[in-house]
């Protein structure tokens, strides 16, 4: 097995640090990277000083994404920064036979099949998950929302890596409040507004957004689409700052912080394996003021008392 002393030395001598994203250069995931940046410095880790950093974009095309993963081993850094599920999985697939030290921010390690066990990492990967699965968070509130609900959907994009453990995981937290859950498939812009219409017709009113770059993309398009069936929706953020009642959102100042911790000790000398996954990050709710209001949710006031974030 390779080790780090197989690795040409960057300029000066000093480690090299990768930054790999799945999306393209946009504000949002420039100002992730820009976190980590920050945190490494605190470290001791300043790019052109003590280190040097690349960043790397996907441009939200797989094979992209793969290619440039293979261009990084090739630069051989000494810790890779993996930003979203698709650079964790491309990420892990070229570094088999030359394990450079991955750390990562993840929804669900497991259910994206990057680790068998968050507290044994066994292969060369690492970071950030949530304390707790998210869809139960996500429940509780649509609980808020529509407290006489028994059967709630889930609009569901099987394609995306940590989709189907998180259909899996709403099931369980569901079952012990007699609650059943209806997967929605939906896996274009073109077949949200069926999808709800599907949820109507079922008699369904009340959703959970599942994990997929298409939901995050379309909060409006599912806003819109959620009035017009009369379904009460919970997702991530992108719903509430459209327009919907509620979402979540990591804390990702200090998920990156913590990233950028995890990749410090990994310059130090510190082994994956001795770097279990952090699991101390919790949701932060988001929810619209006009959205509750016009759902009538007699627990509204109480949502936004408890919120981070009020639109």
């Amino acid at each position: 097995m390779p080790n780090t002393s197989d690795r040409p030395p960057a300029a000066g001598g000093i480690p090299r640090i990768a930054a790999l994203t799945y999306a393209a250069a946009e504000p949002f995931h420039c100002q992730l990277m820009d976190i980590a940046e920050a945190g490494l410095a605190r470290h001791g880790f300043v790019d052109g000083e003590t280190c040097v950093l690349q960043r790397w974009f996907g441009n939200r095309d797989i094979e992209r994404t793969r290619s440039l993963a293979k261009e990084i081993v090739e630069w051989r850094p000494e810790v890779i920064l993996s930003f979203m599920t698709n650079a964790d999985l491309a990420l892990l697939d070229v570094t088999r036979e030359y394990p450079i030290p991955i750390v990562c921010w993840s929804m669900d390690p497991v259910g994206g099949g990057l680790v068998a066990d968050p507290q044994r990492p066994e292969r060369n990967l690492t970071g950030v998950t949530f304390a707790h699965p998210l869809p139960a968070a996500q429940l509780e509130v649509l609980r808020a929302l529509r407290p006489a609900a028994r059967k709630v959907a889930m609009l569901h994009n099987p394609t995306y890596a940590i989709a189907p453990a998180a259909l899996a995981h709403l099931r369980h937290a569901a079952g012990p409040l007699a609650i059943e859950i209806q997967e929605f498939e939906c896996l274009s812009l073109a077949e949200i507004d069926g999808a709800f219409d599907a949820m109507r017709q079922a008699g369904i009113d009340a959703a959970i957004i599942g994990p997929h770059e298409l939901f995050n993309a379309n909060g409006p398009a599912i806003n819109r689409a959620a009035d017009a069936n009369s379904v009460a929706v919970v997702g991530l953020l992108s719903i509430a700052e459209n327009g919907g009642p509620a979402g979540f959102l990591p804390d990702f100042e200090h998920v990156w912080t913590l990233c950028a911790t995890i990749a410090a000790e990994v310059l130090r000398g510190r082994k994956i394996a001795d770097l279990p996954f952090q699991r101390s990050i919790a949701p932060l709710l988001g929810v619209h003021r006009e959205a509750l209001r016009r759902l009538g949710v007699s627990d509204g006031d109480r949502l936004i008392e408890r919120a981070d974030w009020v639109f």
